[in-house]
């Protein structure tokens, strides 16, 4: 697509508070699923909160593509894909590093300098992503005739959605993505305590 750096920024930016609107009310359904105090029926609710997180997947491979665009073939071969699984799979095969990476960030104002460090053992990985991408089906879909007839009520597990919930905040409120290809990352804000909006900084690798 031949973006500019800018560009890419502002489009990642863009995904992201997508991203983050749909946590947070996904969080906030989880929350009063928890309390019994949603309105509607429960399993119309429980269904909306899974669907949110398949959304979430998706959303997140979609930006990551686009933080790829400088990538010599470009991201036109991603241009149809939108299942998360398929694109970070064969995101993977291109840069190894390209799932986002979870990090704490502390700032030092007065220098105008930030230390990062990784981190990643209370977030989702790549390999954690596509089975919970995969999973959502399960409760996305009716199943089978022969599931139907043996249960014919539908279990939604609730806790299971409030730990994805928070892994997948884990993983992006603070990460970065790894362009060995432009010789640069990007250090992501997921939301900003100053603007509510996701912030893009383009960290330009060492010479």
């Amino acid at each position: 697509m031949n973006f500019t750096e800018d560009e890419i920024g502002r489009r990642y930016a863009q995904l992201m508070d997508e991203v983050a609107f749909r946590l947070e009310y996904l969080h906030d359904t989880v929350q009063k699923l928890k309390a019994g105090s949603i309105s509607g029926p429960r399993f119309l609710n429980a269904e909306f909160g899974f669907f949110q997180v398949r959304l979430v997947c998706e959303l997140v491979a979609l930006a990551v593509v686009i933080a790829h665009d400088e990538l010599p073939e470009g991201i036109s071969p991603f241009l149809k894909e939108y299942r998360a699984d398929a694109i970070f799979h064969r995101l993977a095969a291109i840069n190894e590093d390209s799932f986002p990476a979870p990090v704490e960030v502390e700032t030092d104002n007065a220098a105008n300098a930030a230390k990062v460090f990784f981190t990643g053992n209370t977030a989702v990985d790549r390999v954690e992503l596509r089975k919970i991408y995969t999973d959502c089906d399960n409760y996305l879909h009716r199943g089978r005739l022969k599931n139907v007839l043996a249960s014919p009520s539908k279990v939604y597990p609730i806790a299971k959605l409030e730990r994805w919930t928070e892994r997948l905040v884990n993983l992006l409120k603070w990460h970065v993505i790894v362009l060995p290809h432009a010789n640069r990352s990007l250090l992501v804000q997921l939301k900003s305590s100053e603007t509510g909006l996701a912030v893009v900084y383009n960290i330009k690798a060492a010479p």
